[in-house]
């Protein structure tokens, strides 16, 4: 879909808008602000918003009616992206750390008894 300029301005202010209030909330209470917007990304997911978006489900397309709620919707999604790829980061960067342990555990365990035994 194609969409006037000024559309597109007033997905683009609600966006940066409800980003900056997100931002705030996140500075007052995080642990909690986190939870609110990941559990209002998994109702936009849910209730087939992001699916449409992004074109994943090949029978639900349309356009855009409530251009302040889009920009908002974006900018819960983009926060909630950034903090979901740091969480996988760190659980697969632990994840490593422990398989290296392990290997440079069992690596001194088998030099330890050639050690003995020799």
């Amino acid at each position: 879909h194609t969409y006037p300029p000024e559309n597109v301005e007033i997905i683009y202010s609600s966006y940066k808008e409800a980003g900056k209030k997100l931002k705030e909330k996140l500075k007052k209470n995080k642990t909690q602000t986190l939870f609110h917007i990941d559990g209002r990304v998994r109702a936009l997911h849910g209730s087939g918003i992001l699916p449409k978006r992004f074109e994943l489900a090949s029978r639900r397309t349309g356009s855009i009616l409530n251009f302040v709620g889009e920009g908002e919707s974006w900018a819960y999604f983009d926060i909630w992206q950034r903090y979901e790829k740091l969480k996988i980061f760190r659980k697969r960067f632990w994840e490593t750390l422990i398989k290296i342990g392990a290997l440079l555990g069992i690596l001194l365990s088998i030099i330890k008894v050639i050690e003995e035994f020799s």
